[in-house]
């Protein structure tokens, strides 16, 4: 038996002897538990029956240990709720209890040793009220200080994030078409046959949102620079009826290169500017041209239609037959004038970052409003995988097509994606281009 080696026992519930949280120390010599007065630990008797000696505790050998006998006939001694036939080897924390008694007993080994010469128990009343008082007063003062700790983390947390935003936003700027020109390309260069302000059915240049990143390089969606390319009314209605002259002229410029074997002699060209809106004082940032962009046309789809007098042709990004992959055309980059901050997601991190339900945060400048800049956030609705769009819900309106998705990464804050689908409404049906389709042509 190691030196300075006990072990105490504690009641659990109260009773009429004993109350809760009482204890017995005890040490080397045998213990006998039972409801005979000359038992150590003494229990109730609330049957009127002969007073039983249930059991023993007495040392085993095993440094440190103890072993319970059941010596009772009449009483079950339980160890843990299973009861024991003759012998059991008791380990810290084991539940002594007694079948039909009510009452239970908590075996703990302890280092300390409070007993003096030529006691073998020594009874420990339970706390008094003003240990209780005490405790009850600190494990509130415990719990108040976790709780807290978790709100100063939380607030931290959340500092941090509105400051990522923050500088996020730095980088996000309003592409808006003002001028479209109808070109002729030639050897010797390009030529501008016609030209026109273009203005949308609100009576405002279409606009988008555009964001620069790290390397200095601006990324968009493509239906935000070439806005003409998404007129489904062009192929639903007679082209002579065409209102927009920007749609008319892509309509025209089409059908010649596809009539003359892919000739790509003439395109329609929007001029894009960078700005924070109409209302900020500050100025523009840069103006490019569309065909400054670089983009992947192998997703577009050519519309055929008209009939064998007339024939029509039609470049477009939405989604038609099934292919879903046109969509991931809808991405433009350009080499911008200053750099930004924001860091594109690697392609291999993508699906391992895009889960169901992960957190997204957007910005953008919703269309037809003077400044407008806003930002707000979602959540992934299925798992990405390559060559899929980025499917996430968000309330989001037109204007925000060509902002950034931003995801955490490594306690930073990434684009993981494009915006380019959006619902109108607001509802769920939204998707953006993975960044792993940057470049093109």
């Amino acid at each position: 038996m190691a030196e300075n080696s006990c072990y105490t026992l504690r009641f659990l519930h109260s009773d009429r002897m004993h109350g809760a949280g009482e204890r017995v120390m005890a040490s080397s010599a045998d213990i006998h538990v039972g409801q005979r007065q000359d038992c150590e630990v003494r229990l109730e008797n609330p049957t009127g029956f002969a007073d039983e000696l249930i059991a023993v505790i007495r040392p085993c050998g095993v440094v440190p240990g103890w072993q319970i006998v059941a010596v009772s006939a009449f009483i079950p001694l339980l160890v843990n709720g299973a009861p024991v036939d003759v012998v059991h080897y008791l380990s810290d924390g084991d539940r002594i209890g007694f079948e039909g008694l009510g009452q239970e007993l908590l075996f703990h080994i302890c280092k300390e040793d409070s007993l003096h010469a030529g006691e073998s128990v020594r009874m420990m009343p339970p706390p008094s009220f003003r240990v209780a008082l005490a405790f009850l007063i600190a494990v509130p003062l415990i719990l108040f200080g976790i709780l807290g700790g978790v709100l100063i983390r939380s607030n931290r947390a959340e500092k941090r994030l509105s400051a990522l935003l923050e500088q996020a936003a730095g980088s996000v700027w309003k592409v808006s078409v003002d001028s479209v020109y109808y070109v002729m390309h030639t050897p010797s260069g390009e030529t501008r046959l016609r030209a026109c302000s273009y203005i949308g059915e609100e009576g405002q240049a279409p606009s988008g949102t555009a964001f620069i990143t790290v390397d200095s390089t601006v990324l968009t969606a493509r239906h935000c620079i070439e806005p003409w390319i998404n007129d489904i009314s062009v192929f639903e209605t007679d082209p002579d009826s065409i209102v927009s002259l920007p749609s008319r002229w892509a309509l025209e410029a089409e059908t010649w290169n596809q009539l003359h074997a892919g000739d790509t002699s003439f395109s329609v060209v929007g001029r894009c500017t960078l700005s924070r809106g109409e209302g900020s004082a500050e100025e523009s940032l840069a103006t490019f041209l569309s065909s400054d962009f670089r983009y992947d046309p192998s997703r577009d789809d050519i519309v055929e239609f008209g009939d064998f007098n007339r024939e029509y042709y039609w470049r477009s990004l939405m989604q038609r037959h099934g292919r879903s992959d046109m969509m991931l055309g809808d991405i433009a980059s350009v080499r911008g004038p200053v750099p930004g901050t924001l860091v594109l997601v690697p392609s291999d991190e993508l699906p391992g970052l895009l889960k169901p339900r992960t957190g997204l945060y957007f910005m953008g400048y919703p269309a037809y409003q003077v400044s407008g800049f806003e930002q707000t956030e979602g959540t992934v609705r299925r798992q990405y995988s390559e060559g899929e769009m980025i499917a996430h819900d968000g309330r989001l309106t037109h204007g925000y097509s060509g902002g950034p998705a931003l995801v955490l990464r490594d306690g930073g804050l990434c684009v993981a994606g494009i915006i380019s689908v959006i619902d109108g409404a607001g509802g769920e049906r939204m998707y953006s281009v993975p960044v792993s389709e940057a470049g093109g042509r």
